[in-house]
């Protein structure tokens, strides 16, 4: 297979938008290997839909540059996306449909979680402070 051209000019062109240095910084943001970027880089696996959408959530990417190589690296305003469904909670374009509600209520349960973790942890230092506090006197 020949080199993804596309994919190695995004990362070109994203290191440059976002003051990233190394191809590394790039996959940390993505969540995946450098070798497993490297292979796409040079042909060597093809690009999932999957990851074309993590480049587009996480870069602002244009889908349609990396499957075909035409059109702007990133994704502009006004780029044909739109929001619709009950509420706005469902984004469209480029043949993908997120429903954000649904992403919205597993981030408010996390923060919940998140918020009693903490609430304990302050318990506990409170706990300690007070047994510290009683050893001084």
């Amino acid at each position: 297979m020949e080199k993804n051209i596309p994919l190695k000019n995004a990362i070109g062109a994203i290191k440059l938008r976002y003051g990233i240095d190394t191809q590394k910084q790039i996959c940390d943001r993505l969540d995946c290997n450098l070798s497993y970027l490297s292979d796409l880089i040079n042909g060597k696996s093809p690009l999932s839909r999957q990851f074309i959408a993590k480049f587009q959530r996480e870069f602002d990417v244009n889908p349609t540059y990396l499957e075909t190589g035409e059109g702007e690296i990133f994704l502009e305003k006004g780029s044909g996306l739109q929001i619709g469904g009950k509420n706005n909670t469902q984004i469209v374009g480029n043949d993908n449909q997120v429903d954000t509600s649904a992403n919205l209520s597993k981030a408010l349960d996390e923060i919940a979680e998140q918020r009693k973790l903490v609430s304990k942890a302050q318990e506990q230092i409170d706990r300690l402070l007070g047994i510290l506090e009683n050893q001084q006197k």
